[in-house]
Order: C-alpha cells, then sequence, then structure tokens
C-alpha cells in the first residue's frame, strides 16, 4: 500500500499512576514533504496535529504511548506502525 503521508510522532508526557497521560508536548515529522509539526501543551487542540486519512500512516517507537496521547488529545487513533527494540 502507498501512504500520501508517512508521520513519525513522539510526545514527552506524565502518566500518573492508573491515569490516562498528561501529554506535555509532540514533534512529529512528515517523511515526503519533510514538514515538522512541534507543540507545547499550551498549543494543543482537538485537531489532529497530523493527517489521520486513510492513506496516511502514524509510525512511533513507543506506539501504546504515542497512541495514548493522540487519543487524549484528539479522541481518535489513525493508522500506525510501531517499532519495537531491544538491546541484548
Amino acid at each position: 500500500m502507498q501512504f500520501s503521508e508517512i508521520w513519525f510522532v513522539d510526545f514527552e508526557y506524565f502518566a500518573p499512576a492508573g491515569e490516562l497521560p498528561k501529554p506535555l508536548c509532540l514533534v512529529a515529522r512528515e517523511l515526503y514533504s519533510r514538514r515538522l509539526v512541534r507543540l507545547l501543551r499550551r498549543d494543543f487542540s482537538r485537531k489532529p496535529p497530523c493527517s489521520t486519512s486513510s492513506d496516511s500512516l502514524f509510525v512511533s517507537y513507543a506506539a501504546n504511548a504515542e497512541l495514548s496521547c493522540y487519543f487524549v488529545l484528539v479522541g481518535l487513533s489513525p493508522r500506525m506502525s510501531s517499532i519495537f527494540m531491544r538491546s541484548t
């Protein structure tokens, strides 16, 4: 499948035990256009910071954390891919 946009996304957040995360900031880079999005907590809105269309892909290192933050902010989850690596 060819994607029109591929977004690499990272959140910094605070996660109190047993609660949803509280996002502090977001940095996202779109692969093809090289568009860069940097948002601090005060800049967050209910509008998705990245495309959520069916031909866009959301890539993150720890998808469970990033998608939790995304859901808290926007209320939906984009199509995604996650990279989990383990060092030995």
